[in-house]
């Protein structure tokens, strides 16, 4: 059984790892012309510049300038590939994007981004920008899978109870309220209507000493916790009734009578013994959640200000940064994938009447 579930760990993670690269090569096809076309204006400011100095050392005369910067951008066309077919250049970018070589981001986005003028190299830029997204959405994420599968045991083992009932009208609420939207009228309650929340956005630092720690976190936690607690809040009720459901059947079952009958305390029946039976589907349910939030919960950055993965594709975007836009496309997808590759991958090890790789025995 051993042997035949690394087989199956195996031929899964070649099995996205080959969804993932079909999905980059799209992305290189679609963005080639764009990211050609800002490379080609790089390339005619290099030809203008060796122009310039050919002039002003004298190796050309002015009425051959105009046939010199020709010369000089065909040569560095042909030395990035230019004259090559589409299909080919669209390959190079590829193989340059499975490598992580997405170049450098335009300079204004990095100083409205950063509010400094930091290097432009674009993964160090998502670098930098993807520890303020982890803070935020694993922390949340972490919360909201918490209390969300409390609430959901606490519900399935007492149906149609107070509880029970405010979190179905709230997920029934919730259920058709987008996380931005709802972002939206947390900033205009309160950030506006009742100020108790920071309106400026949070500049991402990191304390250096242990003197910096607290007025960072005096900096930090105000601009935290609006944004945290309305991701939670988006979150936990739908998926609460959604583990209400799924305990519901669980706790149907004879053996929890029988768990009764043997005098163990409601507590532990509920969320070590509820809570193991319906570990495999709730798993599913939270993770592949989590994976499908991704996007939509990026556009929460923005409205916040938090600095993070989803205020910086929003400022790419705004200035047509494509080599940037292309390196945030390839991580939230690899993001994506690799959870769902670890919810495929989990939930056998969880259940242990899945025979997971290879035949069940009869």
């Amino acid at each position: 059984m051993r042997s035949s579930f690394w087989r199956y760990v195996a031929a899964r993670t070649v099995h996205f790892v080959l969804i993932y690269a079909v999905l980059v090569f799209a992305y290189s096809v679609l963005l080639n012309g764009q990211i050609e076309f800002v490379v080609h204006q790089t390339l005619g400011w290099s030809a203008t510049k060796a122009v310039q100095g050919a002039l002003a050392s004298g190796a050309i005369q002015p009425e051959e300038a105009e046939g010199y910067r020709e010369e000089v951008l065909l040569g560095l066309e042909r030395a990035y590939g230019f004259d090559k077919p589409f299909l080919v250049r669209a390959g190079n970018l590829f193989l340059r994007t499975v490598r992580l070589e997405f170049g450098h981001s335009h300079t204004r986005t990095v100083i409205h981004t950063t509010h400094t003028p930091k290097d432009t190299l674009v993964m160090r830029i998502i670098a930098e920008a993807m520890i303020p997204t982890a803070i935020l959405f694993g922390g949340a994420f972490l919360v909201q899978a918490l209390l969300a599968t409390f609430l959901g045991l606490q519900n399935g083992s007492k149906p149609g109870s107070v509880l029970d009932r405010t979190t179905t009208a709230l997920s029934i609420v919730l259920a058709g309220v987008p996380p931005f939207v709802l972002a939206m009228f947390a900033v205009k309650i309160f950030v506006y209507d009742i100020p108790i929340a920071p309106s400026d956005p949070w500049v991402y630092t990191l304390p250096a000493t242990w003197a910096e720690l607290g007025p960072w976190a005096s900096e930090f936690f105000p601009h935290f916790t609006l944004p945290f607690l309305t991701l939670v809040f988006a979150s936990i009720w739908i998926t609460a009734h959604k583990v209400r459901n799924i305990s519901l059947n669980a706790f149907s079952e004879d053996y929890f009578d029988a768990a009764r009958a043997r005098g163990l305390p409601e507590r532990r029946i509920i969320y070590r013994l509820g809570g193991r039976v319906s570990s495999p589907p709730t798993l599913t349910l939270i993770a592949a959640g989590f994976a499908a939030s991704l996007w939509g919960g990026f556009l929460v950055e923005p409205i916040f200000q938090w600095p993070g993965i989803g205020t910086l594709f929003f400022t790419a975007t705004n200035y047509a940064d494509t080599p940037l836009m292309m390196g945030l496309l390839v991580v939230i997808t690899g993001i994506y994938l690799f959870s769902l590759m670890i919810l495929d991958l989990s939930y056998g090890l969880m259940d242990p009447r899945i025979k997971v790789g290879s035949r069940a025995v009869r």
